[in-house]
C-alpha cells in the first residue's frame, strides 16, 4: 500500500515519562503523538534557524512551509 505522505521518517528513543507526558499533551489538543511532536520540532527547526541564518539554504516557517532563502 504507497503512503500517502512524501514526508520523511525518524525515529527517536525518549524516555517512557516523557512519551507518557507528550502523549497526554497531543490528547488535550486533540492531536496524534507523531503530529504533536512534528510540530514541536518544526517549531525548534524555525527558531535554530533564526538565530543561525546561515545553517540552511531553506528557511522553515513556524507553521512547517518550507521556503528556499532569497539573497
Amino acid at each position: 500500500m504507497p503512503s500517502r505522505r512524501k514526508a520523511d521518517v525518524i525515529t527517536a528513543y525518549l524516555d517512557k515519562e516523557v512519551k507518557q507526558v507528550l502523549e497526554v499533551w497531543a490528547q488535550s489538543e486533540q492531536r496524534s503523538l507523531s503530529s504533536l511532536v512534528a510540530y514541536l520540532l518544526t517549531k525548534a527547526a524555525s527558531s535554530y534557524q533564526t538565530e543561525h541564518p546561515q545553517s540552511s539554504d531553506r528557511t522553515i516557517s513556524p507553521e512547517g512551509k518550507n521556503e528556499r532563502s532569497h539573497d
